[in-house]
C-alpha cells in the first residue's frame, strides 16, 4: 500500500474537479468534429482536410487521457486519481465519518466508482490509451477500440460522480452544468468560424 498519510483528500478532490472540467471543455470541442456536418462538408475532400483530421483525433486521444488520468489505477501516491481517493486515503466506512451529514453521500461515490472500475467504458479507453495512444499496438480482431460514444459516456459518468465527491469531500456544489453551457458556446463560436476561414479560403 502507498504511503499516502501526508495526502489532503480535499487536495485530490480539487484536483479532479480540475481534470473533470478540462474533460468537459476537451468533449465539446470534439463532438463538434465529430457530429457537425458543416464542419464535415466544409472540409470535405480538401488539403486542409489532412490537418483537419489531426486535430479531430488528437481531441480525442487527449480526452481518454484526460479521463484515464482521473481513473488511473496506479498504486503511487504521487498522482491524484480516484483510485487513491477511495482506496487509499478514505477506503473505509470508518474513515469517512469526518464527513459528518455528507459521508453517506460520498459512500454512494464510492458505489459509482466501483461500478465504473469494473465497466467497459473504463475497460475501452484503457485499451485506447495503452495499446494505440502509449504504443503502436496493432488490433487482432476480436479487441475493439471505443468509439467515441463510450468517452462521450464515460464523461457523463465521471461528471456526475465527481459532483457526488465536491458535495460530499468539499462541501460545495460543482458548476459542471455551467462548464458545459460555456464550452458550448466557446466551441460554436470557434468552428463558425473555422468554417467561415475556410469558406473564404476556398473562394
Amino acid at each position: 500500500m502507498a504511503n499516502t498519510s501526508h495526502i489532503d483528500p480535499k487536495a485530490v478532490v480539487k484536483k479532479l474537479h480540475e481534470e473533470t472540467e478540462l474533460a468537459i471543455a476537451i468533449r465539446r470541442m470534439s463532438e463538434k468534429f465529430t457530429y457537425d456536418e458543416r464542419i464535415n462538408d466544409s472540409f470535405h475532400d480538401t488539403y486542409e482536410a489532412h490537418g483537419f483530421n489531426i486535430v479531430q483525433a488528437s481531441l480525442v486521444y487527449v480526452l481518454a487521457l484526460t479521463l484515464m488520468r482521473i481513473h488511473d489505477t496506479a498504486e503511487r501516491s504521487d498522482i491524484c486519481s480516484l483510485r487513491n481517493l477511495f482506496e487509499e486515503l478514505l477506503p473505509t466506512k470508518e474513515a469517512t465519518n469526518r464527513l459528518g451529514d455528507r459521508a453517506s453521500l460520498f459512500e454512494d461515490a464510492r458505489k459509482h466508482y466501483e461500478r465504473l472500475r469494473k465497466s467497459h467504458l473504463l475497460s475501452r479507453t484503457k485499451t485506447l490509451r495503452d495499446r494505440f495512444i502509449a504504443h503502436a499496438g496493432m488490433l487482432t480482431g476480436k479487441e475493439q477500440l471505443p468509439k467515441y460514444q463510450y468517452l462521450d459516456d464515460f464523461t457523463d459518468e465521471t461528471v456526475s460522480l465527481m459532483e457526488k465527491l465536491s458535495i460530499s469531500v468539499l462541501d460545495t456544489h460543482p458548476s459542471y452544468d455551467d462548464v458545459n453551457e460555456i464550452w458550448k458556446k466557446y466551441a460554436s463560436r470557434f468552428f463558425d468560424s473555422l468554417i467561415q476561414g475556410q469558406m473564404d479560403a476556398s473562394k
